[in-house]
């Protein structure tokens, strides 16, 4: 019974070093035969960082240009309510100034 309990502990005790020593990297990925996938798969996370930061980019520009269409506008627009409202008013100067 002693020894049966003393080699499952002695299993447990590697598999939590292995395990650690993994986390930590303490193991090459060459015994795992890991090192192909991991390049893979860094490579693919690469890859989806750089579409997402374009994406990231194209929707900042985006909102720029549509912040400075409407800024044009309204500025245009208000240039435009100027102009009516100038010439509004002088229509109304010469109304009462005919009225006198």
């Amino acid at each position: 019974m002693k020894q049966v309990d003393r080699k499952n502990n002695n299993d447990d005790k590697k598999k939590k070093s292995s395990f650690f020593d993994f986390l930590t990297h303490k193991i090459d990925d060459d015994q795992f035969g890991k090192q192909e996938v991991s390049k893979e798969k860094r490579r693919n996370q690469i890859i989806i960082l750089c579409i997402t930061v374009v994406i990231f980019i194209i929707c900042v520009v985006a909102v720029g240009v549509l912040i400075w269409l409407t800024k044009n506008k309204l500025t245009s627009s208000t240039q435009q309510i100027d102009i009516v409202f100038d010439i509004t008013s002088s229509n109304v100067s010469k109304f009462v100034s005919n009225l006198t």
